[in-house]
């Protein structure tokens, strides 16, 4: 046992060497999760927690970020992908902030309350050289609230992210069409309101998704979807992976 807790110390030490984190901001211990799987890949989990408080307003922060454990050019170019999402989420933490601070000095907002952001992430796909992450994100301030999925997928030879015309079949218009029509199947038409546009107009590298447990794509839409209320929505659709 000690033998192991040694082995696990030194990953996370050269795991956090690699990334430039700090061990000082980890609030719980990593998971760790060995390779027993198809890609013989192992990784860990470290959540993230800060909080800040004005008045009696708090705030709390979370945000759960994997990492690779090896040393390799490919590890190390995913990792820095990872934790470029963790980075991009502290704006998105500092609004929160804002948010606390200028409620707080509201009278009609005097009241014992705490404002969230919570980023939970999965491994959803790993599996024939790639590794797919979900992330789940929550986002409360006062009488707003967000909730929406994205995610991101590496190919593990060359540690390439991935988007969506990289794992699904056709052109980039065909692409489209085909979530186009996925969509209104599932959420009702578009066209009505001109919002199918929206899913026209979207840059390819802007779509969301990950792969789910058999390798297909799993298209994701929120906060505020086309042609929906503030909520997430998905559809499926069939991966070229091989």
């Amino acid at each position: 046992m000690k033998r192991k807790m040694s082995v696990l110390a030194l990953c996370l030490a050269a795991v956090l060497t690699i990334t430039g984190l700090s061990a000082g901001k980890v609030q719980a211990s990593p998971k760790v999760y060995t390779g027993n799987n198809q890609n013989n890949i192992s990784y860990l989990t470290i959540d993230y927690s800060e909080s800040y408080k004005s008045g009696k307003i708090k705030g709390k922060y979370t945000y759960t970020m994997p990492t690779l454990i090896g040393t390799s050019k490919v590890v190390k170019k995913i990792n820095k992908a990872l934790k470029a999402g963790y980075t991009a989420s502290q704006k998105e933490k500092d609004n929160l902030w804002d948010y606390v601070k200028t409620d707080s000095k509201d009278d009609a907002a005097n009241r014992k309350v705490v404002y969230e952001l919570t980023s939970t992430c999965k491994v959803r796909y790993n599996q024939k050289g790639y590794i797919s992450f979900s992330y789940d994100h929550y986002w409360f301030a006062g009488g707003v609230s967000n909730i929406w999925t994205d995610g991101m997928t590496f190919d593990l030879k060359t540690g390439k992210k991935l988007g969506i015309s990289d794992v699904v079949s056709g052109s980039d218009t065909k692409i489209r069409k085909k979530i186009l029509t996925k969509y209104e199947k599932k959420n009702g038409e578009l066209g009505t309101h001109g919002q199918d546009e929206i899913l026209k107009d979207t840059k390819m590298k802007d779509f969301q998704f990950y792969l789910n447990k058999d390798g297909n794509v799993v298209v994701c839409f929120g906060s505020y979807q086309p042609g929906g209320g503030n909520g997430k929505s998905t559809i499926t659709l069939k991966s070229n992976l091989k």
